[in-house]
């Protein structure tokens, strides 16, 4: 990793998707799933790091998706921290 600074990691629990997936590693072949644990990570990093942290979790076979959303203004930001204490 390039640097950067892991604010908070907030554990959303085990959700219902809106639709299936298909696991793209899977042993048995066609095998779907129905509900996924759901996690934010915010951090604070180059860009640089952000291409390697994108890298890692598409290799990584638990990782069904992953997004990455910047904060609108330093509002959102002040906001995030705030509800991650």
């Amino acid at each position: 990793m390039l640097g950067g600074w892991v604010r908070a990691v907030e554990n959303h629990g085990i959700r219902q998707l809106p639709y299936r997936i298909k696991s793209r590693y899977s042993p048995e072949g066609e095998r779907y799933q129905d509900a996924a644990r759901f996690t934010s990570l915010y951090f604070d990093a180059p860009v640089k790091t952000k291409v390697q942290v994108e890298q890692a979790l598409s290799l990584n076979e638990q990782v069904m998706r992953a997004t990455f959303l910047r904060p609108e203004s330093v509002e959102d930001e002040v906001r995030i921290l705030v509800c991650a204490c």
